[in-house]
């Protein structure tokens, strides 16, 4: 079936067998996918599939999906088209590693010609056919490379241990691939043991069927990638991006920015969807009116705020090089003030939400490290204390949305940095706030680091090395009736104070519930002691001779005022 689009570019579509699509067509893994990331979990319903449908429906196909593919003349033979995988590359790869090793396992002559033929176009120079596997891998020379190395070699128990070696490989796709192969090996074994290896492939060549749909026009073939719906692995936004973006670049420089963002994808994994939305973002200076694909389908790319393809990988590629900088603390010059790596620390293990990185990256896009300490702690200021006092989320943003404008419109830091509208603090509530019992506030975690990041000095341990961090009580919460807090403590004290700023401290290990009633002396010798010495505000409590009423107070009164002082300046 072929269909007219309105540029009169066709589009081709037809249903085939798994036998035809191995038997008619060449494809190519092209250098702008992704790697290949099915696990055992996919691969397992793959088969059980499989294997239900050849069971118990008899003689009716099964639906393995559809792949969108881009139609190119061959470069090794002008007698043959090839097809750029799209969408679909996951289970076509899966499927070509099954058939693949059922012509290692196979003992049937002709079940091991029928994959042979499958995996394998045999050369013949009288048609001018090259030889070549039916499916090339341009994700990585390597990877290539690896497919030919299990092609070549005989798969048995010796080569599938020295596959295990292989998971290990920096290479997503190669060590994804060794895990796939190992578990399609037993998965194929099994089958093998249960005499019905030869039926199995059978159904494969004859049942099982897909459907493809085919453009020349690359642009247009990642246009029906976007919009077809995907079977398997579940794309995300950066996916679709990657697809508009790749859709907009020359062919000949495809591999250099398909590798490019593929180091992003490495680098971000499973969070470069949020990377995309600092972006977004620091583009837009708006509360989002839409997903994060629409928005830069309409508002960046629509509106030609930035262009799609070449322009917008370097964008992507440039801010990925803010972010390893100044949030993961890359690289930093020495003359940087060190402080700036604890205030960073605290803001990304203090805050739940992650709106101020927007912000911190659009500035050292326009202003590098000048007065960068500075403007981080302002911005710190400003988003931890519009969040304790409990402003409502879409004015917090509002006031992210007002300091990037701010940003885009100075000359020199010193205007942002003086411009005392931007991050005005309303000193009053915060204090009330931390005034009252906060043990169980969202924001315990981030003031108690706060404390220590102001008593941090260039000898003591950077905050960002601490694995483990735990709120605890001195005066617990529960004192057994018999122990010491009751006698020094009573009802009434217990109540108004355990909650508060002031008996709260951080511990650099997971709570142990066997201490944690443990009278003050006690604690002081086995529970806080080498545990305390990395938190310098909470090691001030090791030299308190006793813990006592007044003594929780003071020390509420100082830590109140510290905090106080340091957001007035």
């Amino acid at each position: 079936m072929e269909k007219k689009l309105t540029n009169d570019l066709e589009i081709k579509s037809s249903k085939l067998k798994l036998g035809e699509i191995f038997d008619r067509f060449w494809f190519n893994i092209p250098e702008y996918q992704r790697p290949y990331v099915w696990g055992e979990e996919q691969i397992d319903l793959l088969f059980d599939d499989l294997i239900y449908s050849r069971e118990n429906n008899f003689g009716r196909e099964y639906f393995l999906g559809a792949l969108v593919l881009q139609k190119h003349r061959s470069k090794i033979s002008n007698e043959f088209d090839e097809f750029d995988v799209l969408d679909g590359q996951q289970r076509l790869t899966t499927i070509f590693l099954i058939l693949l090793i059922i012509k290692n396992i196979s003992d049937d002559s002709d079940t091991i010609s029928a994959c042979q033929g499958a995996v394998y176009q045999k050369g013949n120079k009288i048609k001018n056919i090259p030889e070549r596997l039916r499916i090339i891998f341009k994700i990585r020379d390597e990877v290539q490379s690896f497919i030919n190395d299990i092609y070549k070699e005989k798969l048995n128990e010796s080569k599938i241990k020295d596959l295990k070696t292989k998971i290990l490989s920096p290479n997503q796709t190669i060590s994804n691939l060794s895990k796939a192969i190992i578990h399609i090996y037993d998965r194929v074994l099994k089958i093998k043991e249960d005499e019905e290896l030869d039926n199995f492939t059978n159904f494969l060549f004859t049942q099982v069927v897909i459907i493809y749909v085919s453009t020349t026009e690359l642009e247009d073939a990642f246009h029906m990638f976007t919009t077809l719906n995907s079977r398997g692995v579940p794309l995300n936004y950066s996916d679709i991006l990657k697809s508009m973006n790749m859709g907009a670049i020359e062919r000949e420089k495809l591999e250099t920015y398909s590798r490019i963002w593929e180091d992003m994808e490495e680098y971000f994994g499973n969070d470069f969807d949020k990377f995309l939305s600092y972006i977004r973002t620091i583009l837009l200076k708006k509360k989002a009116s839409s997903s994060i694909l629409k928005e830069y389908e309409k508002l960046i790319y629509g509106k030609n705020i930035v262009e799609k393809g070449i322009k917008s990988v370097k964008l992507f590629e440039n801010y990925k090089g803010h972010y390893d900088k100044i949030i993961c603390l890359n690289e930093l010059p020495n003359n940087l003030n060190p402080k700036f790596n604890q205030l960073i620390t605290i803001m990304k293990k203090g805050f739940r939400s992650d709106e101020w990185i927007s912000a911190l990256l659009y500035y050292f896009d326009k202003f590098r490290y000048e007065n960068l300490f500075e403007f981080t702690t302002l911005l710190d200021k400003k988003v931890s204390s519009d969040w304790i006092i409990g402003l409502y989320p879409n004015n917090r943003q509002t006031n992210i949305y007002k300091i990037i404008t701010a940003i885009e419109q100075a000359n020199k830091p010193s205007e942002i940095i003086l411009n005392n509208s931007l991050f005005n603090v309303n000193i009053k509530k915060l204090i009330d706030k931390l005034n009252s019992d906060i043990y169980s506030s969202y924001f315990t975690r981030y003031v108690l680091l706060k404390l220590e990041y102001l008593d941090w000095q260039k000898t003591d341990e950077p905050l960002k090395d601490i694995k483990y961090i735990s709120i605890e009580h001195v005066l617990p919460r529960n004192p057994k009736p018999d122990s010491k807090w009751t006698n020094i403590f009573n009802l009434n004290d217990r109540i108004a104070l355990q909650n508060k700023l002031g008996n709260l401290i951080l511990l650099s290990r997971a709570k142990n519930s066997s201490l944690g009633n443990s009278d003050f002396a006690r604690k002081k010798e086995k529970y806080f002691g080498k545990h305390m010495g990395i938190f310098p505000n909470s090691s001030l409590v090791m030299r308190k001779e006793e813990w006592t009423p007044s003594v929780i107070r003071k020390r509420q009164n100082f830590l109140l005022d510290k905090i106080e002082k340091t957001y007035k300046n």
